[in-house]
Formats: structure tokens, sequence, C-alpha cells
């Protein structure tokens, strides 16, 4: 699996934050008398998909275009509270500030492809720091002009950025649409991240290994890269 670009997905891949994502839609829901989402539905069929493609699944077609802009920037509020409420984790993945410094010292191009807004994206900049190792202007995000996952825009933009071909690039990612993004997009390689190793996989979908987080990732090709020396 050795590439010649790696992409990261963002939200529960780069940052465990299922829990923030689905506590604050449900707080959303609670607002609103509405009942929550379980959190298997959240992790099996929303997990990895934008604002808007999450409130089109829970209210359908019902929202004005005013009232969806309001819930979706209301869910942001809340997450964003959420998440400085609990420093302890709101923290990037173990083992992952390791693996990006060894990505800078072995010169290999890399960038985040996330169904995030920019909204959200400026937010992990100013508070998670990552313009220690990203510039903010190559970061692709959901800005409207691209099609969220599972449709492959967003690792096609980032692969051009990055100026290499898609089935060059390795991807990490978290979710089964972020996965059936990168295999539309003719990605070469992906990496599951997940904490509890218990990913369940949709039909049909390509992926190479599961990991808890980057310190696996990294140790564990440390070690072959050693045995091939």
């Amino acid at each position: 699996m050795e590439k010649q670009a790696v992409i990261f997905d963002f939200n529960g891949t780069m940052f465990f934050d299922t829990i923030f994502q689905l506590n604050a839609w449900n707080q959303v829901l609670a607002d609103h008398q509405m009942d929550p989402i379980p959190e298997e539905e959240y992790r099996n069929v929303l997990c990895g998909r934008g604002s808007m493609e999450t409130v089109r699944y829970i209210w359908g077609d019902r929202l004005t275009e005013e009232e969806s802009t309001r819930y979706r920037m209301k869910k942001k509020d809340y997450y964003q509270q959420l998440c400085l409420s609990d420093p302890e984790h709101f923290c990037l993945v173990p083992g992952l500030e390791a693996y990006l410094d060894a990505l800078c010292e072995n010169e290999i191009p890399f960038t985040i492809a996330t169904s995030a807004s920019p909204y959200s994206v400026d937010f992990y900049f100013e508070n998670l720091h990552l313009d220690r190792w990203f510039r903010r202007e190559n970061v692709v995000c959901n800005d409207r002009f691209k099609k969220g996952k599972p449709a492959p825009d967003l690792f096609l933009v980032a692969a051009e950025v990055l100026g290499v071909k898609p089935e060059d690039c390795l991807v990490f990612e978290d979710a089964n649409a972020g996965i059936r993004a990168a295999n539309a997009a003719g990605i070469g390689s992906v990496i599951v991240i997940d904490p509890e190793c218990r990913f369940c996989p949709e039909l049909d979908l390509k992926f190479d290994a599961v990991y808890p987080n980057f310190r696996a990732v990294f140790v564990e090709n440390t070690v072959k890269c050693k045995e091939k020396t």
C-alpha cells in the first residue's frame, strides 16, 4: 500500500466525534419534540454524510430552505458547544500527530477531504491547530459547489489538489458513505479507522484494513518497513 499521496477524511477519522455529532442532532430534535436518532442508525446510515443529507433523512421535503439552514446552523452550534465543553475528548485521534509528522518528514503530500462545511473546518483549524500540518486552502470540504459523499467529487478534487492520480492515493475513512465515495473515485487504497474495530461495511465496498487509531497504523507499517530492509 505504498502510495504517492494520502487523503484523510476528518470527522470520525482524525477526530472521534460521532457521539458529539449524534448528540447535537438529537438536541435539535428535542427542541422540536421529536424522537432521538438511535446511535446504531446514525452510525450505519448518516455517518460521513453532510448536514443537508441528514436534514433530508430526518425531515424529508417538509422543510423550507430557511428552516433547513436554521436547523443545520443550530446543530453546528450545539456540536461546537459539546466539543469545547469536553477538552479531554476534543482532540486528534491517538497516533495521528506522529503519523502526520512522518508524512512531512518523508515529503509525502497529504490533505483532507471532508463532508464538513467551511464553517466547521475553520472551527477545527482554530481549536485543533491543524495549520501545523495542513494549508487551509488545500482542504477540500462541502462548500455547496461539490457533491458530498458518497459521490466521488471530494476525493477527486483532493487528488487534483495534491497533483496525483486517484489510484495513487491512500484514503483514511471511517464511514460507509466515505468508502463508497473513495471507491467511486478510483482511490488505490482505503484504510478504515474504527476505535473498536467493529466496522460493518455495506455490500460491495472495497477497503484494505481496519485499525483502531493511527498509532496502530504507524506501528504496523513501521514494522513492515523494517522487515523489508
